[in-house]
Parts: C-alpha cells; sequence; structure tokens
C-alpha cells in the first residue's frame, strides 16, 4: 500500500494522467494550437502545478511566509504575549546564515573551458571564451545574485537565476542576469531531480505602457482588457502582472520523427488573452538536427533558468526541505528558554512585602528603593518583621543548560560552530589547534553545498555561452586581466564561437581566500629566498598594482639612475594638460604667473606625439597658435630679468653664456635678445604641423571605443 504521502502522491499522479483529455483533445502543449485553446491549457495548467507544490513536503506558499519570517527575526506571535511581557529573540539563525553564505559564495566561481581541439588556436580561443565568460558574469554581478540565489535555497528550499536578451543593455544591447524571487516561478509537477521541466511559469510585473510597448500587436486588447481608452499617464503607469511559459512539446524533425522541441508563451491569465507565443528564441535553427546541435553550444534550445538544489531526496526538482526549515523548531526552544531566563533575571531583586499593620500600600510603595536616607516609622516592637524582602528561588542549572544545547542543536544542524561563525571560543577552554580543527570539519559539512553552486554555475555558463552563441551578431569586446598581470581585449562574435568547448568549474573556486595564510607563507618563502618572484609577493600581500611595484622594484636594482630619471619625466604636467583640455574645449586659458620649463617640455612631448597627428587640424593650430604666445610672453619675462641681472660666465671660456629661452626644443639656435628670431615651433596659419615619429604598430588591437 506505501505510505499515505505515497498513496495520496499516486492518487495525484493518476489524476494528473487525465488532467486535460475530459475537456480537450490533445494532452499537452503546442505552438499550433489556437489562442483559445493554449489558454485554456496554460491557465489549467497553471492552477494544478500550483496547487501540487503547495502539498507536503514542499508546501512552498508556507514556507514563503514562515521561513523568510525566522529568517528576518519575525519569530514570536505577538498575540500571546502582554504588553509588559518579554519578548526575547536570540536569532541564531541568521548569524549561521550569514556564516554559510561567507563561506560558499566567498567568490564567483571561475569557468574551466576545454578546447575542442588540441591545436593552439583552439587552446587560445577557449581560454578567450573561459576568461570572457568570467568577466561577463564580473561586470552582471553575479557573485552577489548568486549569493541571493543561494540564500534562497537554504532558507525557501529553491534558488533562481534567469538569463535574458536585453536590447538596452550596452552599447548593442546585452544579455544580463537576474536573480529572480522563488514565489514568481512555478514548475511542471511531473519534473524530476536535474530534468528538463516540461513547463516552467515565470510571473512578470511591469506597467500596462511597458506590456504594451511588449507586445505592441496586442496594444488595442490589452488597453480594452484594462478598460483604458483614454490612456492617461495615471492609467498607463499602473502595474499588472503576466506570465510566461517556457515548456517542451512534441513535433517533427527533418525526417517526419517525434522529437522535443522548446516553445515560449506569453499570456495574462485573469484577462484571457495570449500575448505572443514562438519557438524558444536562445538556439539556432536549421534545416537538419544534426546541423542544429554542432552550430549550437548545448544539445537542446535551453530554457532562460539556472535552478540551484541542496537537500534533495532525487525524486523532485525542488528540494524537499531546507537548512532553515530544520533549525526552525530549535530556534523556537531557543528563544522560550531566553525568555524564562530573562524573565527570572527580572526578579533577580526579590519582591518586598509589607505588614499591613505597620504599613499602607502608598506608604511602603514609597520606601522601596528610595535611598539609605529614607527613614519609616513603624508602630511595632520588631522592625524587622514590618518590611521583608522575598527573594525568588534560584532557577535550576539544567535550565540554562538547555539554552546552550539549543544554540548548539542549531549550530549543528547548520553546520556552524562558534569557530566557524568567528565568534570567541574561548570559553570553552579549546586550543587553538583544537579550534582550527573544527572550524575545518565545519567547512567540510559545506563542501556539498559548495558542490551544489558550483554544478548551478556549470549551467549558468553553458546558458551564457549558449546565447552568446545566439546573439552576439556583432564584435564584443572584453577587457580582462592576463596571467601575466597586463590587461587583454578579447574579441567575441557568436559566429566564431567554437560551439564544441566543454565548459566547467573550476574546484573550489568559490570558496573565500584564507588571507592570513597567503600573507605569512609569502612572507616565510620570501625570506628564506625559496622560489617566489617579487611579483607574486606582492600579490599575495594585497598590496595595489602589484605590476607596477614590480616594475618599480626591478628598475630601482637594475638602472638606479635611469630609474630616478624615468620617475621625473614620467610626471604628467597637470598646468600644461589642463591648457591643452581647454584648447580642445574650444576656450581660451588663463595668463598664468609664471611658466617653468617642464611646462613648455610638456608642450613639446604633446607635439611630437601620436595624439597631436591625430587630432583635428584646427586644435593643432589651437595649440601652436597658444604655444607661440605663451613662449612671447615668457622671453619678454626674461629680457627683463637679463636687463636687472648679470650675465652667467662660462668658468672655461671666461664669456657670457647666452640664456636659453623656456620652451627652447634643445637643438636649435638661441633666440637672440629682443625676440627677432621665430621660434622653433609650427606656425598657425602658414605651416603644418610637425610630423611625428612613426608611430609603433600595436600588436594587440584595441577595440573601437577604447
Amino acid at each position: 500500500m506505501g505510505s499515505p504521502f505515497q498513496q495520496q502522491s499516486n492518487a495525484y499522479t493518476d489524476s494528473f494522467t487525465n488532467l486535460y483529455t475530459d475537456d480537450l483533445p490533445f494532452d499537452e502543449l503546442c505552438l499550433d494550437l489556437t489562442d483559445p485553446q493554449l489558454d485554456k491549457m496554460l491557465i489549467n495548467s497553471l492552477e494544478s502545478d500550483k496547487a501540487y507544490w503547495n502539498r507536503k513536503p514542499w508546501k512552498l506558499q508556507d514556507t514563503d511566509i514562515k521561513n523568510v519570517e525566522f529568517l528576518l527575526g519575525e519569530q514570536l506571535n505577538h498575540k500571546d504575549f502582554l504588553k509588559s511581557d518579554v519578548k526575547y529573540v536570540d536569532n541564531r539563525l541568521l548569524a549561521s546564515v550569514r556564516a554559510i553564505l561567507a563561506y560558499v559564495t566567498g567568490q564567483l566561481a571561475v569557468p574551466s573551458v576545454v578546447p575542442s581541439k588540441s591545436d593552439e588556436i583552439y587552446l587560445k580561443a577557449a581560454r578567450d571564451i573561459g576568461s570572457a565568460l568570467y568577466q561577463h558574469a564580473l561586470d552582471n554581478k553575479v557573485d552577489i545574485k548568486v549569493r541571493a540565489a543561494v540564500l534562497n535555497l537554504i532558507s525557501r528550499k529553491r534558488g533562481y537565476l534567469k538569463l535574458r536578451w536585453c536590447e538596452d543593455a550596452g552599447m548593442q544591447g546585452d544579455i544580463i542576469t537576474e536573480v529572480v524571487n522563488p514565489e514568481d516561478i512555478v514548475i511542471d509537477q511531473t519534473a524530476g531531480f536535474l530534468d528538463n521541466p516540461r513547463k516552467i511559469y515565470h510571473r512578470v510585473r511591469c506597467t500596462i505602457d511597458e506590456l504594451c510597448g511588449k507586445f505592441p500587436d496586442k496594444k488595442d486588447e490589452i488597453l480594452q482588457s484594462y478598460s483604458i481608452q483614454r490612456g492617461t499617464h495615471s492609467q498607463l503607469s499602473k502595474y499588472v502582472t503576466h506570465w510566461e511559459c517556457w515548456f517542451t512539446y512534441t513535433g517533427k524533425d527533418d525526417k517526419g520523427n517525434n522529437v522535443p522541441k522548446e516553445g515560449v508563451a506569453w499570456f495574462i491569465p485573469e484577462k484571457h488573452i495570449i500575448l505572443d507565443k514562438k519557438p524558444n528564441p536562445n538556439w539556432l535553427y536549421f534545416a537538419t538536427k544534426k546541423k542544429e546541435k554542432q552550430a549550437n553550444v548545448l544539445f537542446n534550445p535551453p530554457k532562460p533558468f539556472v535552478n540551484f538544489n541542496y537537500i534533495n531526496l532525487g525524486k523532485s526538482y525542488i528540494d524537499e526541505t531546507c537548512l532553515v526549515e530544520q533549525a526552525m523548531s530549535q530556534q523556537e526552544m531557543l528563544n522560550r528558554r531566553g525568555r524564562q531566563i530573562w524573565e527570572n533575571a527580572d526578579y533577580v531583586n526579590g519582591r518586598w512585602v509589607a505588614n499591613k499593620n505597620a504599613f499602607s500600600q502608598e506608604d511602603a510603595q514609597k520606601l522601596v528603593n528610595k535611598g539609605s536616607k529614607t527613614v519609616a516609622l513603624v508602630d511595632s516592637d520588631d522592625v524587622s518583621k514590618a518590611f521583608a524582602n522575598v527573594a525568588s528561588a534560584p532557577l535550576p542549572s539544567y535550565v540554562e543548560n538547555t539554552l546552550y544545547d539549543a544554540r548548539a542543536e542549531i549550530d549543528k544542524i547548520m553546520g556552524t560552530p562558534d569557530q566557524f561563525t568567528g565568534t570567541d571560543p574561548k570559553s570553552k577552554n579549546k586550543t587553538l589547534g583544537q579550534d582550527m580543527m573544527i572550524k575545518q570539519q565545519a567547512g567540510a559539512l559545506q563542501d556539498d553545498l559548495v558542490r551544489s553552486i558550483a554544478n548551478g554555475m556549470e549551467s549558468y555558463y553553458k546558458l551564457l555561452l549558449q546565447m552568446m552563441r545566439v546573439y552576439y551578431t556583432d564584435d564584443y569586446w572584453f577587457q580582462t586581466k592576463g596571467g601575466d598581470g597586463k590587461y587583454q581585449f578579447i574579441m567575441l562574435n557568436g559566429n566564431k564561437i567554437d560551439s564544441n568547448v566543454k565548459v566547467g568549474i573550476e574546484v573550489d573556486s568559490t570558496l573565500p581566500l584564507d588571507k592570513q595564510l597567503i600573507r605569512n607563507t609569502a612572507m616565510a618563502l620570501w625570506s628564506a629566498g625559496q622560489a617566489i618572484d617579487y611579483r607574486s609577493l606582492m600579490e599575495d600581500l594585497g598590496l595595489p598594482n602589484p605590476e607596477v611595484r614590480t616594475e618599480r622594484y626591478l628598475r630601482s636594482k637594475t638602472d638606479p639612475v635611469g630609474f630616478l630619471n624615468s620617475v621625473e619625466m614620467s610626471q604628467i604636467d597637470t598646468d600644461a594638460e589642463s591648457d591643452i583640455q581647454l584648447l580642445l574645449a574650444g576656450r581660451e586659458p588663463e595668463e598664468r604667473d609664471d611658466y617653468p620649463q617642464p611646462y613648455f617640455d610638456y608642450y613639446n612631448k604633446v607635439m611630437a606625439s601620436n595624439r597631436f597627428q591625430k587630432m583635428d587640424i584646427k586644435d593643432q593650430q589651437k595649440i601652436t597658435a597658444f604655444l607661440m604666445v605663451i613662449q612671447h610672453a615668457a622671453m619678454q619675462s626674461l629680457n627683463l630679468q637679463e636687463s636687472v641681472a648679470p650675465p652667467e660666465i662660462d668658468p672655461m671660456t671666461g664669456q657670457p653664456v647666452a640664456p636659453q629661452v623656456p620652451g627652447q626644443i634643445p637643438g636649435q639656435p638661441p633666440m637672440p635678445p629682443g625676440g627677432q628670431q621665430t621660434p622653433n615651433i609650427p606656425n598657425a596659419v602658414n605651416e603644418a604641423p610637425p610630423t611625428p615619429p612613426a608611430p609603433v604598430v600595436n600588436q594587440n588591437p584595441v577595440p573601437p571605443g577604447m
């Protein structure tokens, strides 16, 4: 007969088999259906799947309410308390969840791409694909979004990410990643563990105006269904929901055989409107199935969702339970015991009892805890019998121990002892070695969750590469940092992506780094002269710009004089550069009190560069004309200084030394006093700008717009 749950499940499965056969002559969703037929099937299926997942053991609707409340600290029923009662909550669950997330999602998972062939060009293509996938995920902040999905997984039994193509993302449109609220996802009830569900429903919220923009062919029908005639802003800005259903159906292949196919439909169930339907857009379609498998990264059109599983019996697409749910009962006991201890602590000073023959109640209240100088007149032979303090009975030791037991049980269920969460374990009198062993054991308890996340991220990168293959019809550039510390520019085009690569995840790439251990090891190796280079040392120490530091270190050791000169010459003259920027913006720089030699040196450097050569001719003339003006002003200042200062004498010849004009190009004859000789700079009107040195050809092309 089986268990009651099995009987209930089998009975429901039997009823599901005949769900559509009562009223309809077909048994599955299909793009060939008419809109009324498709609408009826979508609505019936949606409601049936919702009801299925709200049964035991999932009870998703209750899970989304109760589990979230416990996670956020709303763990008490306030109706059971009086206003003066102690409302004690020790949210141990939140501390454990934070520790778990910090460990299992410490870093973004790194993709591992295996090339389809052993040729060098295929090896480079695989490395470029892996770098581009990782950089794309970083740009979309997928590490933070994965953390949110894993938080849903360990608290609400399921976590989802969704990838979609957005025309408005980036310069040319791009693939974006979203964290999906589990409440908005309904899975087909027949879906098994790690299966491709026959249906995935996603509830989407948007304004009526946005809905009309997404489905312009249905605009009139949408407005009519919401009784909108004038289309005012207040009407069109109203938020509504619609559903999209990604489904698998049976169709014919090129040989006439029945094969599974993928489609998607958008609909508004309460309005009975089919907004649109079409084959799965995340796929390249060809005449034969063989060509499709060769052209695409995956073997079947993918539904754009990434599912995460953890505590699963291997029978269901959604986990039967989660960590937070398993620890909730212990959290309730912890709150109850803590409340009892706090209430007992409130009466630690005891209760005062007064003899009614000696005091009235009002007089007794005036005397209690009013200070040492308070005096009371008592009509009694024995004063001690007129006023007494009755202390509360002390709590047995086992009461406090039950509180620690509840905390320990939560830690065992969540796999987060004190050493793992970072709280002080000194009270347990354990050595540092024992603490490290406990922390490592707790980390081992999280390894199964780490593997689950790695499995989900592997699906994510495969789906991302598949969508790049479909939607990247133009050249997309990715700025990445190579293993040598230099920036690389990788170009991906869907037509040039090797669709036969194998995508995986590097082992333990999501775990956080033990930075202190890495620093200590690096310093120990460097001090001992072992196999560690200076750049690796800088990286392991976590210092900024390790490449720059390494270059400076090596140059300072090999060529100290040249290094000092390069430091001086590499400085950008901010005054000169700011004046150049003003000239390029069409503005006149203000006259400065002094124009030092580095100011003119920077101008000469700019005018001899490829940057000057690529400027518009008008901008070149502006810069050269301005340089002539300021050089003339500098010459006048120099002549004035010469008129009041004695000439400089060359100690070798004993003859006066001709002063060098600021801004004068080395190797040119000096300008005579009076400023009659034309300075050696291009004439802004009659002469062409100076021809710069031939530019060096860059072997690594930079993408347009960089």
